[in-house]
């Protein structure tokens, strides 16, 4: 029997490996079609918890000095992964919840003013509302309206429980990772941007209430555009961004206050509560 032409043979070669590079891109197709359903699964699973239960009360989390000034972080998973403040000088209050969105936030503010009697406030929350617009473009109006309103109650409640309030600018999103791409729009970064600039334009100058601009921190000029060392994901923080964040705190939990020295002793300080 005679061998095969050399040209059969080269083409035999050519459609076996079109036929392993068909099945490959089969497979990865597969895997890729798994870890969407995944996603698209993690993120139903979410909604339907939010709808289930909107108001998700879990206990602060208290550290430091219980009679140093008390220092109450108010939010979402931002709020919630900010480190403690000087134990020493600080009773740090931590009740962020990661997911929660600003309408849930405030359902817990006025308890949590009630029972913690803090002296400052922390905000940081808003982001969950406006990823939204990634799925829901017709409502963008809507749910950035309602954002900024929500934060400005945060805000309203705050003082009139007699508390100090920071606000910290919501911060900006990071790059977007693969899995966020479906979910996604460059018109949430334009809502965050918009507002941060209603927030520092209602309360710049307002008493009792200062402004941490987490935008200029994490997104610094010449560029303007998100570090992408600070960030973990495209909406969590590295250590490294927090700590930053910390430094540009501290001195603002004084200034709102009127005064760099508080004595915890005083049952009259908000401190001394």
């Amino acid at each position: 029997m005679k061998p095969p032409p050399p040209s059969a043979l080269r083409g035999r070669g050519r459609g076996r490996n079109l036929a392993l590079t068909l099945l490959a891109a089969i497979g990865f197709g597969v895997v890729v079609a798994a870890l969407l359903i995944l996603t698209a699964r993690y993120f139903y699973g979410r909604e339907l918890a939010v709808r289930l239960q909107l108001n998700t009360w879990s206990p602060a989390r208290h550290t430091g000095n219980p009679g140093g000034m008390r220092v109450l972080f108010l939010g979402d998973s931002r709020a919630e992964q900010w480190p403690a403040l000087l134990a020493d000088r600080f009773q740090t209050i931590n009740a962020g919840v990661g997911g929660e969105t600003t309408a849930q936030v405030l359902l817990r503010t006025r308890r949590l003013l009630t029972e913690e009697h803090p002296a400052v406030v922390v905000i940081q929350a808003g982001i969950n509302d406006l990823k939204a617009i990634g799925v829901l473009p017709r409502s963008a109006p809507t749910i950035q309206t309602q954002c900024l309103s929500n934060l400005v109650a945060m805000v309203r409640e705050c003082q009139d429980q007699g508390a100090g309030v920071v606000v910290t600018l919501i911060f900006p999103p990071g790059p977007v990772d693969w899995q966020r791409r479906l979910f996604w729009s460059p018109r949430i970064a334009t809502a965050v941007q918009e507002i941060n600039n209603e927030l520092s334009r209602q309360f710049a100058s307002k008493s009792g209430v200062v402004i941490l601009d987490t935008v200029n921190l994490l997104s610094p000029p010449p560029e303007g555009s998100p570090q992408q060392e600070y960030y973990e994901d495209t909406l969590h923080l590295r250590p490294a961004a927090y700590t930053n964040l910390q430094a540009a705190l501290l001195p603002l939990l004084d200034k709102v206050l009127g005064t760099r020295r508080m004595d915890p002793l005083n049952s009259n300080s908000p401190a001394g509560r």
